[in-house]
């Protein structure tokens, strides 16, 4: 069953978004949330900041962050960055909205995360934001194939930074990839469990 939000929280996080005015405008914006550590992608996004050679972007850092972490100081610190602190799952999910893709990086040396099925990718087919993921995610695949996602090799900061600076000067093409994802299949966490439940009780 995939890990999509709770019919809950996306009603709560459209009347957030609707309030607030979240649109996605100019610039380019990339979202990075949940447990933020470094094999979560705050390594890689870090390094790739470090090489960045493009068109300044907004970073929206929303989740648990440890700031003793090298990785997150240095991107706590980054002028592109706009850290948010920790949200409920609406507020977090209302954040879409604002951004154009969001960066749902795992590291493969952790055997686990090349079968990772980010919690992420469900929030971004519910709200047209395009998928940042590394390429060694093998569950990524069906998104890839849909058109709604990119992928970069984990380990080369250069590859993201490159990507990211395309994105910069050309905000529509993850926009383009995030319609394609809203046209996929997509049922609440709690109906299609409820659905599931009713059906081993009969």
């Amino acid at each position: 069953m995939p890990n999509y939000p709770l019919s809950s929280d996306l009603k709560e996080a459209e009347a957030i978004a609707l309030a607030r005015g979240y649109r996605r405008e100019p610039p380019f914006t990339l979202y990075v949330n949940g447990w933020l550590a470094p094999t979560r992608g705050l390594e890689a996004l870090a390094g790739a900041l470090r090489v960045y050679q493009g068109q300044p972007f907004r970073v929206l850092m929303a989740g648990r962050i440890d700031p003793s972490v090298p990785q997150a100081a240095r991107l706590l610190e980054h002028p592109f960055v706009e850290h948010l602190d920790e949200l409920t799952p609406a507020e977090s999910l209302a954040l879409y909205h604002r951004s154009h893709a969001c960066l749902t990086f795992y590291d493969p040396s952790v055997a686990i995360n090349r079968l990772a099925e980010s919690n992420k990718w469900g929030d971004c087919v519910l709200t047209g934001c395009a998928i940042l993921v590394n390429e060694e995610v093998a569950t990524a695949r069906p998104y890839l194939e849909a058109g709604g996602a990119a992928a970069v090799p984990y380990g080369e900061p250069g590859a993201l930074a490159a990507l990211l600076a395309r994105w910069s000067s050309d905000p529509c093409e993850p926009a383009a990839m995030g319609k394609r994802l809203s046209r996929l299949p997509f049922r609440p966490w709690d109906e299609a469990m409820a659905d599931t439940v009713r059906e081993w009780l009969a």
